[in-house]
């Protein structure tokens, strides 16, 4: 897939240029860790989270914050554990039927003059997700950022139940 817009040499962006994702897959009801392909999933969200903190150092350190763009689609099921997501521009976690159950700690530096990210919580589409099959989150969620900049925390299609508390600490702008 290429993207259709011009870059600002006037030439057009390729996926080459610009990965819209890096996509990893989840699935504990495996009976063994892959590689977070979607035909060799891995066993547990910590996993996926571990992956994306490794990548998102390297292109850090090459100066490409840009890039750190991350899918995480988790099957259904119980997912517990501590989860910690650091310094990435943008992470979507997205499933159906999902329970998060152990605490998530978010942290966020400004990588490069760049000062916004977001993360994304996803369930099934609608305004009742308590209702059905959706996402939930009953563990606590910890956002820390670094340095005066702006994240967006998205819960859609979401449950966080009465355990599953949001606290923002640290400089900069945490909007939810």
């Amino acid at each position: 897939v290429n993207l259709t817009g011009p870059a600002a040499s006037g030439t057009l962006l390729t996926n080459a240029d610009f990965p819209l994702e890096h996509e990893y897959f989840v699935d504990a009801a495996r009976t063994s860790t892959g590689d977070g392909t979607e035909q060799y999933p891995f066993l547990t969200v910590d996993e996926a989270f571990d992956s994306i903190n490794a990548d998102a150092v390297v292109h850090a350190a090459a100066g490409e914050y840009a890039l750190t763009n991350y899918i995480v689609n988790v099957a259904a099921g119980t997912y517990s554990g501590a989860l910690t997501l650091n310094n990435a521009k943008h992470v979507r976690v997205q499933g159906t039927g999902v329970i998060l159950s152990g605490t998530i700690a978010l942290t966020q530096t400004q990588q490069g003059g760049d000062y916004y990210s977001r993360v994304e919580f996803i369930g099934m589409e609608g305004f009742r997700a308590e209702k059905g099959p959706s996402f939930t989150i009953s563990g606590a969620i910890t956002a820390t950022r670094n340095n005066d900049s702006l994240t967006y925390v998205t819960f859609k299609g979401a449950y966080l139940t009465s355990g599953g508390t949001f606290t923002a600490t640290g400089d900069g702008t945490w909007v939810t």
